[in-house]
Parts: structure tokens; sequence; C-alpha cells
């Protein structure tokens, strides 16, 4: 079929037989391509392949057959799916961006206003049906739903494509079944397969960590304080974080601020080695400082705009009033720097953690949300796009700090980072407010699918504080202040943190903290580390940033454990069926103020306002009871 021009594009249809199910035959696929020039000649290939368990592949390719260079603008590839006409039937729109864009759960209608970088889910009478990107290689894509069709979206970026050169789309996954779980775990497992991950295991990390209290604040005495007295609460403690603010200015990683010089992070590093705990640290991945002496020494390292000027969000002030500027991957010499900063903290100064922060900003996308959308950005190789320039800065990192380093991801744009990471900071940061209680909770418990499969999913610090834990070195931030903080409300956190954690890593001041606070703290501590969890009742809940998952079951070496969570004003009752005379026999309470009863076939639980409870299947059968286990 010969292609037909359109107004600078190239559009091509064809059918092909997609059997995504049985609902689903012969499909129409449609792409079109915007490019400079608009006269320049190129092919495309459209390729679906079958792959297991009854999944397809949706690959396509594009060749430059001009004998010139293109750059690429857009592109959209459009093909029926399922239509959700049903009064029942809902949409899911998978997490991509850290605390920003993660699952929800729409009506179809208003799920046409929403993109995704991940997946879209549909639930309907027939079942469940699946569409989701499986590569984040070279473009900013996203996924949205319109009345029975996927529309995939592309930022070409300007990305060059020399005479001859190929470059592919991103690659969609496409499948349905009876269980939607099911499915995204598939989806999990086809991620890792397809992007080769192969994830270092956490140690499990259990500790401290200096942010949330101290902020950039934090002192080598306060560090040392809290180190001790964590080893007093927590004997068996493995682990202990500097973050951020040990630098003089953001992207000065190869020195330290004035009141740790000159070897302060050093000292540091090898005292928390001696206490037999692993040391981790914080910075920034993607940003730097304006007034950073990396900035006025290798001006080169950073992005510019189209009149060659250094990008800087000057709109935004930190601390010292410094601006933000943004660091160009493009430039082998920007990655070569990153290589030695990682090696440095590494072998030098004997940090083996790394969490690296605001990878968002790699992607254009976020940077226009800083310097403006009319904004050029303009890369040292302008060929790369800005998922090109995120990977090879990512790349650089991993070879600096080496392959048995913890790497976690953290302000993350998620599927450029796949591959690269170990953990995953999987929902929004963390505060000392109930309201960010269950903003957090929403967020990580649509992410559960990529835990110990893709990612090591991170829930956040353990923070359980209050007024009265509080004194005059707690950072001045309003948002830090525990204020009236109630121990029930602490203890929800601490039960989430639990039964959906990686690291539990306290960020309170330990030696202020009241001893029922610490407590709570060697609760979550003493719980196994999560292996695989599930928000049971996820279809009933996350229409907003309050509307929480109330169970949450959770894998944890050879035995489940069931968390059920009251996040209203009022006390509230749950029917819980689906568990056998068996099942109640390994059932027992854990932990939290709920009253329960139990008779043939089911389980009634009653929890006063803002209460949890935990419960433990001694030996239970996750993969059986989170399809078994009903709650109403």
């Amino acid at each position: 079929m010969l292609p037909r021009l359109r107004l600078g594009c190239v559009v091509i249809s064809l059918f092909f037989c997609a059997r995504l199910g049985a609902s689903l035959q012969e499909n129409k696929v449609s792409v079109a391509v915007d490019r400079q020039p608009t006269s320049a000649a190129y092919r495309q290939e459209i390729r679906i392949s079958p792959v297991q368990n009854g999944a397809q592949r949706l690959e396509i390719t594009l060749t430059n057959t001009s004998g010139a260079e293109l750059s690429l603008t857009s592109w959209t590839v459009e093909f029926p799916w399922v239509a959700l006409a049903g009064p029942d039937d809902l949409l899911s729109t998978g997490g991509w961006d850290m605390g920003r864009s993660e699952a929800r759960v729409w009506s179809p209608a208003a799920a046409e206003k929403v993109t995704t970088g991940s997946y879209l889910l549909s639930k309907s009478a027939g079942g469940f049906s699946l569409a989701a990107f499986t590569t984040w290689r070279t473009f900013n894509a996203k996924l949205r739903y319109v009345s029975g069709k996927v529309i995939v979206s592309g930022d070409g970026e300007g990305r060059l494509l020399r005479g001859g050169e190929t470059v592919a789309l991103e690659t969609v996954w496409l499948k349905s079944g009876a269980d939607w779980q099911d499915l995204l775990f598939a989806y999990a497992d086809e991620i890792a397969r397809e992007n080769h991950i192969r994830l270092n295991a956490p140690k499990p990390y259990i500790g401290w960590a200096t942010w949330d209290y101290f902020g950039r604040n934090w002192t080598f005495d306060q560090v040392v304080a809290n180190m001790d007295k964590l080893l007093e609460v927590y004997p068996k403690a493995d682990f202990l974080q500097i973050d951020g603010g040990w630098w003089p200015q953001r992207g000065d990683y190869m020195m330290v601020r004035e009141n740790l010089q000159p070897d302060g992070m050093k000292r540091l590093g090898h005292l928390i080695r001696t206490k037999h705990l692993i040391a981790g640290i914080h910075l920034d991945g993607m940003r730097g400082d304006a007034k950073a002496q990396v900035a006025k020494e290798h001006p080169d390292f950073f992005l510019r705009d189209e009149k060659g000027r250094m990008l800087v969000d000057s709109a935004v002030k930190v601390g010292d009033n410094l601006d933000y500027t943004f660091f160009d991957f493009s430039n082998p010499a920007t990655g070569a720097y990153f290589t030695d900063v990682m090696a440095n903290i590494r072998r030098n100064w004997g940090y083996d953690y790394f969490k690296v922060d605001f990878l968002r900003f790699g992607i254009n996308e976020f940077i226009h949300t800083a310097v403006g959308k009319s904004t050029v950005v303009v890369p040292h190789n302008r060929g790369l796009t800005s998922v090109e320039r995120l990977h090879l800065g990512l790349t650089a990192m991993r070879k600096g700090m080496g392959a048995d380093a913890f790497f976690v991801g953290c302000s993350a744009v998620f599927g450029p980072t796949f591959g690269h990471i170990d953990g995953l900071r999987s929902g929004a940061d963390i505060n000392p407010e109930f309201r960010q209680f269950k903003k957090c909770a929403v967020d990580n418990s649509g992410n559960f699918y990529l835990h110990g499969k893709v990612v090591h999913n991170d829930a956040d610090y353990h923070v359980v504080r209050a007024k009265e834990d509080q004194d005059e070195t707690l950072v001045k931030a309003a948002n830090k202040d525990g204020k009236n903080m109630t121990l029930n409300e602490a203890e929800m956190w601490t039960h989430f943190v639990a039964l959906c954690g990686g690291p539990r890593l306290n960020s309170d001041n330990l030696p202020t903290l009241r001893e029922e606070r610490r407590a709570l703290f060697r609760f979550t501590a003493d719980f196994p580390t999560a292996e695989r969890y599930v928000p049971l009742d996820f279809w009933a809940h996350a229409r907003d940033d309050e509307d929480v998952s109330s169970s949450i079951l959770t894998q944890a070496k050879g035995d489940v454990y069931l968390g059920v969570f009251n996040w209203t004003v009022a006390e509230k009752k749950w029917i819980v069926t689906g568990l056998t005379a068996d099942d109640l026999k390994i059932f027992s309470k854990m932990s939290g103020a709920a009253e329960t009863e139990s008779s043939v076939g089911k389980l009634t639980i009653t929890l006063p306002a803002r209460h949890s409870t935990l419960f433990k299947l001694t030996g239970g059968d996750f993969d059986r009871l989170r399809k078994t286990i009903q709650i109403n």
C-alpha cells in the first residue's frame, strides 16, 4: 500500500488479526508521523507478534529513505480496543510519574481526558483488557483511551534520522483475561523480560534517614546522635541514609558544604560502617544550581536554549536563592563527570546505597514546566531525545557506583528508569500529616505490580511524630510539623509501610521521639520485607488522592498478611468472605484496635475512625487468597 500525503504527515492503514481474549477480531492500526522537512520520504513497518499466554506485541519502526537527514516532530498510533459502554464499566490508567501521575480508576468518559505513560486497564462484564508500554527507550510517549480506541502519541523532540537510519517507536503490549491482578503481574514480568531486568535484592535496609526531620540542615553531631539512638532502639538495624544538603551547591558533588569540610562525608561513611550499618546517600541527578562551581567551570554540562543560554528555572528558589539548571547527558563529558562522582562516593567515601532524585527533570516535558513551554531545549547532541539523554545519564551513574550498589530512583518518570535502578520511590513524598498519609497510600497501592519484579517499591519514610516529639532543630517547613498527629493515625502509616515496603527507614528525630512512637518503628522494622502485595479493593477506590484502598494483602517469607484500614472519620465495618475454615485456623490478629467476629464463610471486622489492623495467615497461599478474599 502506497503512502498517502496529508499536511506533512504520512498515514498508512492496514488490518491485522489481533486476538485479545475472545473479544477482538481483525483490527485496524493507523500511524501518522510529523517530520521536517515534510517532503522527506520514509518507510514504516508495523509488526504484530504473538507472545506467551495469549498476549500480543505491537512494534512499529520508521526508516529514513530520503537520503538526507529528517527530524521527527511527533507521531500518533491508533487502533480499536475495547468498547466500554456498560453502566459498570471502568478504566484504570497506570501510574508513571512519582506522586503526580499515579494509578487511578475512571469512568470511560472521564478517562478520555487522561493520558498515561504506563498502561490502560479496562474492566467490563467480559473481563479485563490491558494495553501497555513495555519499552521507554527513545520517545516520551503516552496512551489514551477514546471511544473504544487506544491512541498512542509520542513527542519526536526533533529526533534526527540520518539517511537509511531506522528508529523504533515504543512497544505496546496487549493482553486480556479474567483476573486483573494476573494481568498486571504478567505485565510486570513482560517489562522485566523486555528490559533484561536483574535486580539487586534489598538487605533489607532498616534504619534512619536525615531528611524528614532535619531537611538540608542536619549536622554531623545530629547524625551521630540519631545513629546511636537507632542502635539503642533497634539493635538489628542495618542502614543509615544521608539525605540532601551535604553539597555546597547542587551539582558540586565532588565537594562538601563548609561545615563538613574537608572530609566530613568520608568520615560519616566510615563511622556508619564501623557501626556495622550500610551507608546511603542522596543527590539530585538531573538538576544543578546555576551558581554551582561545576556550572561555572563546565557550562557545556548543561542544557541551553535556542540562543545558547543555559536553561535556568529562576521561578523556584530553594534555600540560598539558588536557580535550578539541567544537566545535558547528550554530552559525554557530563556522563563522565557523574561516573567520577559516583565512583568517589562509593570507593572513597564508602556509600553503597544511592538515592538519586528529581529524575523527571531529565525529560523535556518536565524541563518545560520549569523554563516555559515555548522555550526550545537545545542539547549538545541535537539528534537525541530527552529519553535517550536520560538513559545515558543513568548508565553513567551506574557505571560509577558499580553493578552491586543499590540504586534508588526518586521523583522519576518510571519507565525510562527500568533496567537501571533497583529501588523506586513509588508514591508521593511523605509528611507527618494524615492527609498526606492517604495520598501516599493511594499512590503506592496502585503501583503494587512492579514490586519485586521490575523494581523494589519504596513507600517512603516511616514518620510518626507529633508536636510533643519535636524540638527547635525541626526543619522550618510547615508540612514537617507533626502537630496533633494521634498515635492511631501514626499506627496506620506504620502498618502501611510494613505491608508495602522495601526499605523501612524512620525519619523522625529519634532522641526526642517518645517511646510509644519508637515502638511503632520497631513494629515495622520487625515486619518481614514484602515480596508481593495487592490492594484487594482497588476498583472500588483510587478515584482521587484521598480515596485509599481499605485492604492490602501481602506475601512475606512464606506467610500472608492482611491489613484493613479505616481512613474515614467514622467507625466502619467490613464483611470478609472467601476464607475457608482452614484459613480461619491460621488467621490471627497481629496489631490494631479491630473487633472481629467469625461465622461460617465470613469474618466481620469493625474499626474505629482512623484506625487500622493487621492479621497474619501463617503459611497461607497468597495466590489463592488474593483471588478468593472479598472485602465489603
